[in-house]
């Protein structure tokens, strides 16, 4: 019992510490901890996607950009990474993107987007790699079809399906009754 206690003090500390670094960041990077989620009119859609990466030239607004994001901390880099990509995409939009651009989808891999989201991921998780976040964002973005409704339907078209194949045999007449 003492041992989890003490396990778990050692992971409220190691916490502690990285919120101290995250906030040590954030107020030595010259940007103001005031930046708002509707300066960047968040979740996108996708001219809004094409007019952020238009604004993302701009050093400045990049460096915003990723301490707004920096702030949907997490409890492990995954959870970060979701909730980033969460407050950035709806699930709807997500659907409609991948990585590479393949099956006409929109490809982020390349945009400045994807790179200020790993950027905002290492701000608060050192350890974090580009390769980690990425494949992260890959699997979030190949699953948001079956957020937004995606799975529901096709189980649903699939009982249609059933439901069709399954016909009754066609009633025997009884030929005794002339």
């Amino acid at each position: 019992m003492y041992a989890n206690i003490l396990k778990f003090l050692v992971e409220i500390k190691q916490q502690v510490q990285q919120i101290k670094l995250l906030l040590q960041r954030v107020g030595n990077s010259g940007v103001s901890s005031e930046v708002e989620e509707e300066d960047f009119s968040l979740p996108l859609t996708s001219q809004e996607l094409l007019d952020l990466e238009e604004k993302l030239r701009d050093q400045t607004q990049r460096r915003k950009l990723t301490v707004f994001l920096g702030t949907l901390v997490g409890a492990t880099h995954r959870d970060m990474v979701m909730r980033i990509l969460k407050t950035t995409f709806t699930d709807q939009f997500a659907a409609q993107l991948n990585w590479k651009g393949k099956g006409n989808k929109l490809g982020i891999g390349s945009l400045m987007l994807a790179k200020v989201i790993s950027k905002a991921a290492r701000r608060c998780w050192r350890e974090s790699t580009d390769s980690c976040t990425e494949a992260i964002i890959k699997n979030w973005l190949k699953y948001a079809g079956d957020r937004s409704g995606g799975r529901k339907k096709r189980a649903q078209e699939a009982a249609r399906r059933n439901d069709a194949e399954i016909v009754p045999p066609p009633a025997v007449q009884d030929s005794d009754s002339d």
